[in-house]
């Protein structure tokens, strides 16, 4: 308990009879903490929380809550009926609660760093990808251009979807049929250069690049330490919705002395 007490708000100072003293503490536990070093700690931080108590409210009558006098019972009922203003200062599980949200926002930084190299490499490909295919499209001769669009004419007859319906009914006339072509075009073009269809094709060249599996590898990294982070971070917020709950009337409370 006075560890505890160390952690949360800092000197214990405590003069009488260490025996008595650490027979007063187990009695208290007891009593007024169901032998729960958890209900203490968290009474602790209710006492951090506040300026008064912490002899930060520049009250003169009252200097700083020392362990002997908090734990009296009549002080810790008076506290946590919230007899004094809390919640008006940082304890140090609200700056672990504040350090834990900022490494958070760092490695979502970082994260949105790779993503973004990622991000640009795959736009980089597809643009050389789609140049190249449009100038072998361009380059193709009249007897090239006259298969393909022969052989997408066999292949619409044989669908059973609204191209096929269409393009039966109406031709080349059909509505959206030359857009339709263009993308039949463009895929036939891409399996002919680089032997699968675009994205594929893309993906492929994105891996070959040397810092791909490098970037990968850092992401999965970041995206691990992050859900690690934020597990952290809830417990951190349930341990400081426990503290609260401490106190039934709740923050905010003028002292009443």
């Amino acid at each position: 308990m006075k560890n505890i007490w160390f952690d949360e708000i800092g000197e214990v100072s405590q003069t009488q009879n260490q025996s008595e003293f650490l027979l007063q503490l187990a009695n208290i536990l007891h009593d007024n903490f169901a032998d729960d070093l958890t209900y203490w700690r968290r009474y602790c931080r209710l006492i951090a929380s506040s300026k008064f108590l912490m002899g930060e409210a520049g009250n003169k009558s009252f200097k700083k809550a020392w362990i002997t006098w908090a734990i009296k019972p009549e002080v810790i009922n008076k506290i946590t009926v919230g007899g004094f203003e809390l919640g008006n200062r940082a304890t140090n599980l609200d700056k672990q609660i504040t350090h834990s949200r900022e490494k958070i926002e760092l490695l979502n930084h970082e994260k949105h760093c790779l993503e973004s190299s990622l991000a640009g490499l795959q736009w980089d490909r597809e643009k050389q990808y789609r140049s190249q295919i449009n100038q072998q499209i361009a380059n193709l001769g009249q007897d090239q251009q006259t298969k393909l669009r022969k052989k997408f004419a066999q292949e619409a007859l044989q669908r059973t979807d609204i191209v096929g319906e269409e393009f039966r009914s109406n031709g080349w006339q059909a509505r959206h049929m030359e857009m339709i072509y263009g993308v039949f075009l463009f895929d036939k073009v891409c399996q002919q250069l680089f032997e699968q269809s675009f994205k594929p094709a893309v993906d492929d060249a994105c891996k070959n690049h040397p810092n791909y599996s490098l970037w990968q590898k850092e992401l999965t990294a970041i995206n691990d330490k992050i859900q690690q982070e934020q597990a952290t971070l809830d417990q951190f917020r349930e341990e400081k919705n426990a503290t609260m709950a401490l106190s039934p009337v709740g923050f905010g409370l003028k002292a009443t002395s």
